[in-house]
């Protein structure tokens, strides 16, 4: 079951695939029709790239909007006319979707692309390495680290980032081809 703050999350995550700085979706309503605006940080619209290069992100924009809708207001009938979807970037554990690839730390929610958890794996792979060669490989792990790191947005020294990929593949055991 998905929450209406995991599904406001998806739909700004989605809407800045396309458009930089925004931070509202408004989800116009006609009926049977649907229209999406963009505001952003300054409170203007905002306009995203010509929909022939963005037709794809548009409409995973499209669904997710249509997705928060049905988890708060239900049928389709039920809509208002304007829906305002705005979201703080951050989810709780009560949204966490393990089905979508959440895995909460610490109290904290991080979703986890194929990539994210390729890289994981990689970074535990690339630490017992280095533990077997008494850290002569320790380069390539910390190669590996920085790359799991930028999958997930965190910055290359963010402090729990080893325990966070052992958490990970401890809890989805998986072999990584080389």
């Amino acid at each position: 079951m998905i929450t209406a703050n995991r599904a406001a999350y998806t739909v700004i995550t989605t809407a800045r695939r396309s458009t930089e700085g925004v931070t509202l979706v408004t989800l116009i309503n006609n009926g049977g029709r649907s229209r999406l605006q963009y505001i952003g940080d300054n409170g203007t619209h905002t306009k995203h790239l010509a929909p022939v290069l963005h037709r794809q992100i548009a409409r995973a924009v499209e669904d997710a909007a249509h997705t928060y809708a049905r988890t708060r207001y239900g049928a389709r009938k039920n809509w208002p006319a304007r829906i305002v979807v705005t979201h703080d970037g951050t989810l709780d554990c009560a949204d966490a979707a393990p089905e979508l690839g959440d895995h909460v730390f610490n109290g904290r929610v991080y979703h986890f692309s194929d990539a994210a958890a390729t890289a994981a794996h990689r970074a535990m792979d690339a630490r017992r390495l280095s533990a077997s060669t008494q850290g002569l490989l320790r380069p390539a792990y910390d190669v590996a680290l920085a790359t799991f790191a930028a999958h997930l947005g965190l910055p290359a020294n963010y402090r729990n980032l080893y325990a966070l990929a052992r958490s990970y593949t401890r809890r989805h055991p998986a072999t990584v081809a080389a």
